[in-house]
């Protein structure tokens, strides 16, 4: 009689490694913003928040601001670079409410556009990311081959004065659109007035 038969062990091949994810593209990211804190505001706070989450990813991530005369030209926030950048802009600032808080108009600065396109030729980006109405100066400036520029609304500003839609800032139906008889008015009494200077 014979033993039976030990079956022969299969033959191993190594087990293959997870496959690690690829690690994010590292971009080159410029926001351009009216301001930026610690000057308050929701967009301010909104584009702050936006940089930050994305140098916590690993990204370059700088911001230009208006210059305001209360604060440093370059800061340091977290890991995003701040830049503070005057243009002609600042002569409006005597027509606003308040000075500290200014908007750029809605038509390019000269000024502003020739610092925009030192500073991209100086460290170039990837992603040039406008906020607000300075988005007419970020249009008029040329760009790198390869940089896309990107714009984000953060409320009506395009068509309305106050940027809110609400007529005369008292509750009610939306504002129909816009008018120089609805806009004017609402404008005038306004806290950023350079919005009315079309």
């Amino acid at each position: 009689m014979t033993a039976p038969a030990t079956p022969e062990a299969e033959p191993t091949t190594p087990e293959a490694e997870p496959a690690t994810p690829e690690a994010e593209p590292r971009l080159r990211i410029l926001h351009v913003v009216d301001n930026y804190p610690p000057v308050p505001g929701g967009m301010e706070r909104a584009v702050q928040a936006l940089a930050r989450g994305q140098a916590e990813r690993g990204h370059d991530v700088r911001v230009v601001a208006l210059a305001n005369p209360e604060l440093p030209v370059d800061a340091l926030d977290g890991q995003v670079r701040v830049r503070r950048l005057e243009g002609y802009t600042r002569f409006l600032r005597r027509f606003s409410k308040d000075p500290d808080h200014q908007f750029h108009p809605t038509i390019p600065d000269p000024q502003l556009v020739r610092r925009l396109e030192q500073l991209i030729r100086e460290e170039p980006a990837d992603v040039i990311h406008a906020h607000g109405w300075i988005v007419h100066s970020c249009m008029a400036m040329t760009r790198p081959a390869g940089a896309v520029l990107v714009h984000t609304l953060h409320d009506y500003g395009l068509t309305c004065a106050t940027k809110t839609m609400i007529r005369n800032q008292t509750p009610g139906p939306a504002c129909p659109g816009p008018s120089p008889g609805r806009c004017l008015p609402c404008g005038a009494s306004s806290t950023d007035r350079p919005r009315v200077l079309r």
